[in-house]
């Protein structure tokens, strides 16, 4: 079993994603394909929209979407994060989490990646005091 698939590292990012959106409003979402047979980003971009992510108030959300054989990764950002966050930033943060994955850091790379996010967008973001959950912080699969 590849170790995206662990309990280990289902309770570590789900851990991960709550102490992200401790720093900020934002709603962080992990979701993990076996394989992709099409381009994965528009792959990506379909689960996004299939589980709702754009639907959040502050169209804040930030999806990070893991093809497991076929060694992808896709950050996809909702409108609101966007405008305030550019491509090249997300693209950074891509190859930061695909760097950690060939050196077998999974779980060390995912939170990581949330950390970095976080702090980047909590000034942006940040948590209010009324924030709600808006986004399951389970993985999806």
């Amino acid at each position: 079993m590849h170790p995206f698939y662990s309990s280990d590292f289902a309770t570590a990012v789900e851990k991960a994603i709550e102490d992200a959106e401790l720093k900020t409003s934002c709603e962080f979402k992990v979701h993990l394909e076996d394989y992709c047979n099409e381009d994965v980003f528009d792959r990506a971009a379909y689960v996004f929209s299939e589980l709702g992510l754009h639907k959040t108030v502050a169209r804040n959300a930030v999806f990070i979407f893991i093809v497991v054989q076929n060694r992808k990764v896709v950050i996809l950002a909702d409108g609101g994060i966007t405008s305030v966050i550019d491509n090249a930033q997300i693209q950074d943060e891509v190859l930061a989490l695909t760097n950690a994955f060939r050196e077998g850091n999974f779980i060390v790379g995912v939170e990581q990646s949330l950390n970095r996010m976080s702090a980047v967008l909590c000034k942006s973001f940040p948590r209010q005091a009324n924030d709600v959950n808006e986004i399951s912080n389970s993985i999806s699969r």
